[in-house]
C-alpha cells in the first residue's frame, strides 16, 4: 500500500545516502533497528527510480552498469578517477587488438603489407588495394571488430570462470564492463578517429584521375571506412555500391555485439548481479520468499547469546506483538 511503500522509500533512501542503521519505529527505541549494505540499498534506489520512469529495464541497467563501473560515485574520489583511468586503457588495449586482427588477416591471406605503424589512437596499415578482390576489403573491414570483440568476449569467459572458483574483485568487472562497450563500439570509434585525423580525404579519387594518382591514392589510404569505396571506384567508376557495404557491415556488427553485450552484461557483470537484483525487487510479493519471523544464522544468535551473558549475565526472552495500526484499507492483510 501507499503507507508502506513510502515507509520502504524512506528507509532506502537514508542507506542510499550512506546510513548504516536506520530505525523503522522512534517510540520503540530498542526494536525495529534495520541494518543493510549501503549498495544493495544504492540498487533498490535505482530500480525505484526506474519504475517511475519511461524504459524501466533500460534504464534500471543503465544506472546500475554506470554505478558499478564507479562513474557515478564521487566518495572516494579515486573510484572515478580509477573508472576513468581503466577506460583509457581498455581504449588502448581494443585499439591494439582492432589492427592486429588486420594485419593477422592479411598474413593468413598472403598479402604483402608496405607498412604497419603503430601509435596509441590508430595503426596506418598500407598494403595493396588495387589488386585485392571485393572479399579480401570485406574481411579487412570486419577483421579488426571481429577481433577486439572476441579478445573481449574471452575475457568475459575467463572472469565468468574465474568467479565460480574465487571472488573476483570488482575493478576485473569495470575492465571487462568498459573494454566491452569500447569493443562493441569500435568500428564507430575507428570511423571517428579517422574523421578527426583528416584521414577520410586521402581516398578520394577524381573520375579522371590517372593511374599514377590512383597508385599514390591507394598508397595513402589507410582510412578503414573508404576502403571498399575506393575498391570500387577504381574498378566500376562508382564508390556507391561501397559506401552501401560498409554502412550495412557497419550496422550489422554493432547490432550484434551490442546484443552479445547486452547479454553478458546481465548473466556474467558480477555473477549475474543485475537480473537478480531486478528480478527480486520488481517481483510480486507470493513469488518471494520472506520470512517474517526475522530469522537469523545460528551464529549471530551465538554471538548475541555470548554478549548478553558477559553484560548482564542472564538472557531475558521478550515476545513482541507486531500490530498492523495506520495502514490504508487497500493494504493487504497482515499474516495470521
Amino acid at each position: 500500500g501507499g503507507g508502506r511503500r513510502e515507509l520502504v522509500t524512506g528507509v532506502l533512501d537514508k542507506f542510499a545516502r550512506g546510513a548504516r542503521r536506520v530505525r523503522l519505529d522512534e517510540k520503540r527505541p530498542g526494536v525495529q533497528v534495520v541494518t543493510v549494505d549501503a549498495s544493495q540499498a544504492e540498487h533498490a534506489c535505482s530500480v525505484l527510480r526506474a519504475g517511475r520512469s519511461s524504459g524501466r529495464e533500460g534504464g534500471f541497467l543503465l544506472r546500475e552498469i554506470v554505478s558499478d563501473v564507479g562513474l557515478m560515485r564521487w566518495r572516494p574520489a579515486w573510484r572515478p578517477l580509477s573508472s576513468l583511468a581503466v577506460l583509457f586503457v581498455s581504449f588502448l588495449m581494443r585499439v591494439q587488438v582492432h589492427y592486429i586482427g588486420n594485419i593477422a588477416l592479411l598474413m593468413l591471406l598472403n598479402r604483402p603489407i608496405y607498412e604497419a605503424t603503430g601509435s596509441w589512437e590508430r595503426w596506418t596499415i598500407r598494403y595493396s588495394p588495387i589488386a585485392n578482390t571485393t572479399s579480401v576489403e570485406v574481411g579487412m573491414l570486419c577483421a579488426g571488430p571481429v577481433a577486439a570483440y572476441a579478445f573481449w568476449a574471452l575475457c568475459a569467459f575467463s572472469t565468468w570462470v574465474a568467479s565460480t572458483v574465487f571472488a573476483v574483485d570488482p575493478l576485473v568487472y569495470t575492465f571487462i564492463a568498459l573494454f566491452g562497450l569500447a569493443s562493441s563500439l569500435d568500428p564507430l570509434l575507428v570511423l571517428l578517429v579517422d574523421i578527426l585525423g583528416g584521414h577520410l580525404g586521402r581516398c578520394l579519387v577524381s573520375d579522371l584521375a590517372t593511374i599514377n594518382l590512383i597508385k599514390d591514392t591507394a598508397n595513402e589510404c589507410s582510412a578503414e571506412a573508404m576502403r571498399l569505396w575506393f575498391h570500387f571506384k577504381v574498378h566500376e567508376g562508382s564508390g556507391a555500391t561501397g559506401i552501401a557495404m560498409t554502412a550495412a557491415l557497419y550496422l550489422g556488427l554493432l547490432g550484434l555485439s551490442l546484443v552479445g553485450l547486452y547479454t553478458a552484461t546481465l548473466n556474467v557483470h558480477m555473477g549475474g548481479r543485475i537480473l537478480d537484483t531486478y528480478r527480486r525487487l520488481t517481483a510480486r510479493e507470493e513469488a518471494l520468499l520472506c520470512p517474517l519471523d526475522a530469522e537469523i544464522s545460528l551464529r549471530e544468535l551465538k554471538e548475541a547469546i555470548s554478549a548478553s551473558r558477559r553484560a548482564h549475565r542472564q538472557i531475558v526472552v521478550t515476545d513482541l506483538l507486531v500490530s498492523y495500526h495506520g495502514l490504508d484499507e487497500s493494504d493487504d492483510p497482515p499474516p495470521p
